[in-house]
């Protein structure tokens, strides 16, 4: 077998993970770019050669990965790094089984507090909201899904036309993780980004119902989550802020917490198939509470 360093295995890589580990493309992306950070760091240290990984360079890795990110961040580039041990000893580059020393970090539940955008950001991101090209409609709508309804990615994607009812006013989310439909308000905004999507940005006629398609192929294809989150990308660098679609989700939840909302309601509305995943944003209700009483106690 040919000795190259591990730069020059991610095509392979990307084989093993469909093949072998029968995973879906949608979960390639993250652990290829893991696999080359990887692959950078120890180019940085001269490492050319894929036998030559230790579970030192690893855990130098994995230190550097985990520095300034959150617990959950450093087992998820931990879990990929496994991945990636794992290919080099199925693949007889490595003939031990790095992947089975590696102690992983433990991530307490309900660690962290998710991350939201704050009420300015807010602000300032619906005022750099524009309706001028057909690509601003489309970006229009759906940043305004995230934004007022805190959709996942996949929900957004998958939306179908008939999941709006003009006459009453309403949008239907059919495809959620936890398997129940929710009907929500559609909201003036989000109707006026709709009806100015659908006159600008999609052909009438088209074969797909999904409300979300291609501009540059003919066919007008429907638009992948690929497509989706480079959208939310492209918006976020624009007005200079940093992010995820994910982010809009905690950003939401953290407004009904702080308005007042019971768990049950947020877990309703986010599509939380376990009441444990809505409990983290009660610490965030918890986090501002302290904020406040320490504000004041530095005032007395």
């Amino acid at each position: 077998m040919k000795d190259v360093a591990l730069s020059e295995l991610e095509d392979e890589f990307r084989r093993y993970l469909l093949g072998v580990r029968a995973l879906n493309e949608r979960s390639l992306p993250r652990r290829v770019k893991t696999f080359r950070r990887l692959a950078r760091f120890l180019a940085d240290r001269r490492v050319r050669s894929a036998r030559r990984v230790s579970l030192e360079l690893v855990y130098g890795f994995l230190e550097g990965c985990a520095r300034g990110n959150s617990r959950r961040h450093a087992k998820t580039v931990h879990e990929d790094v496994r991945s990636i041990l794992r290919f080099l000893h199925f693949t007889g580059r490595l003939r031990k089984d790095l992947a089975a020393h590696l102690i992983a970090p433990h991530v307490w539940r309900l660690a962290d507090v998710p991350e939201a955008f704050s009420g300015k950001e807010l602000t300032r991101m619906l005022a750099s909201l524009r309706a001028e090209t057909p690509y601003d409609h489309r970006e229009r709508l759906v940043m305004l899904l995230f934004i007022c309804y805190g959709l996942r990615l996949g929900e957004v994607t998958r939306l179908e036309l008939g999941d709006f009812d003009l006459r009453m006013k309403t949008l239907t989310v059919l495809e959620r993780k936890n398997a129940m439909p929710l009907v929500l308000p559609l909201l003036p905004a989000v109707e006026e980004a709709l009806r100015g999507y659908l006159e600008h940005f999609r052909p009438v006629g088209l074969k797909t119902t999904r409300l979300f398609v291609t501009i540059k192929r003919r066919s007008r294809a429907p638009a992948t989550w690929q497509a989706i989150h480079e959208v939310v990308n492209k918006f976020l660098r624009r007005v200079g802020l940093k992010g995820s679609a994910t982010k809009f989700r905690h950003t939401l939840a953290t407004h009904l917490i702080n308005s007042g909302a019971t768990l049950e309601a947020v877990q309703a509305v986010l599509g939380h198939g376990s009441s444990d995943s809505t409990r983290v944003y009660a610490k965030v209700h918890w986090e501002a509470l302290r904020e406040v009483a320490d504000n004041y106690s530095m005032d007395l």
